[in-house]
């Protein structure tokens, strides 16, 4: 990086610093919760190789900041990506308790779950709602 011009320098200090001010908060919050459902494999796979890729440009031109920024966004993303690997260990060897209720209420269960039907009424001038039956 040419480090003799001050605009170039002082842009590559905003960007590694706005990349470290989006990258703590976020790891910070799934670490945290020790949860990263709502955060797509793909996105982690791009977004590693992504890094590697630029790690790579980084050190093949000598620039440091580039090298900085996504050393970063690398560490970051392993982090996240462990807790999903964990996540997803951790469902492959227990039942969610949702299909265990579900499962255990088909077993227990002496009736067939009750369906509703919309009750057909001749029209009227007045619009009421219409009416359910359970069965």
């Amino acid at each position: 990086m040419d480090t003799d011009n001050p605009a170039a320098l002082t842009m590559a200090i905003i960007g590694n610093t706005l990349n470290l001010g989006y990258n703590i908060p976020f790891v910070y919050l799934v670490w945290k919760n020790r949860s990263s459902k709502n955060i797509s494999g793909t996105f982690l796979m791009l977004r590693f190789w992504g890094s590697i890729s630029w790690l790579i440009y980084a050190i093949l031109v000598s620039d440091v900041w580039v090298g900085i920024s996504y050393t970063v966004t690398l560490v970051a993303t392993c982090m996240i990506y462990y807790i999903k690997f964990k996540e997803r260990r951790s469902s492959d060897l227990e039942p969610e308790p949702e299909d265990q209720e579900k499962s255990e209420s088909r077993i227990f269960s002496p009736s067939p779950p009750h369906i509703s039907f919309p009750q057909h009424r001749h029209r009227s001038r007045s619009r009421s709602p219409v009416r359910t039956t359970t069965i």
